[in-house]
Order: C-alpha cells, then structure tokens, then sequence
C-alpha cells in the first residue's frame, strides 16, 4: 500500500501461466515490452481500467512476472496510463532483481 490509500502489488506466479492466459483472461489486454521481455498490460476488472493497471511479463524462466497500481484518489485525476507508468516502473523493478540472482 501507498500511504494515501492507492496501492501496488507484485509477485511472481508460477510457470504453468502464460501470457495468453491473461490475454483470454482479463479485460481489454494490450501487448507491450518492459526490460526487453514480452508484457501485456491490463485491468483487473473493466469497471476499473480507468485508475488501475496490471502488467504481466514474461521471464526468462518462463515465470510471470506481475506489477499492478491501483489508484484511490479522485476518478477525474485518474488515469490509466499514469497507472500503467506506475506499474511498469515497479515491474522493472521486480524484473531487475529476480534477473540479478
């Protein structure tokens, strides 16, 4: 959590889930690239994809990596897209350090 109530989330997910199952799974998914690795960003739900954003990425082990920011604030100063900056800065982030190990 972000101390003003929006949040972000990250983890890893297993290796048995692909990028095509978020592609099938979630809400208007778009194909992207973060730190060089195949991305599809989306939402968790359409009634949201104003003020949030989940991005998956695919890594080199085959695993998913997933970054999400959820804004709390206003609905007229939110918007997808600085959600989505948000979420990919913090999915470089996770991707940096689970490639350094």
């Amino acid at each position: 959590m972000v101390g003003n109530g929006d949040s972000f989330e990250a983890g890893i997910y297993p290796s048995r889930l692909r990028l095509d199952d978020v592609v099938a799974t979630y809400p208007s998914p778009e194909r992207m690239s973060v730190s060089g690795l195949d991305a599809v960003s989306t939402s968790a739900r359409a009634s949201v994809a104003d003020r949030s954003c989940m991005i998956f990425a695919e890594l080199p082990s085959g695993n998913l990596a997933l970054a999400s920011y959820f804004w709390e604030g206003l609905p007229e100063q939110a918007s997808r897209e600085a959600a989505c900056q948000l979420a990919k800065t913090a999915l470089e982030m996770v991707i940096a350090s689970v490639i350094a190990r």
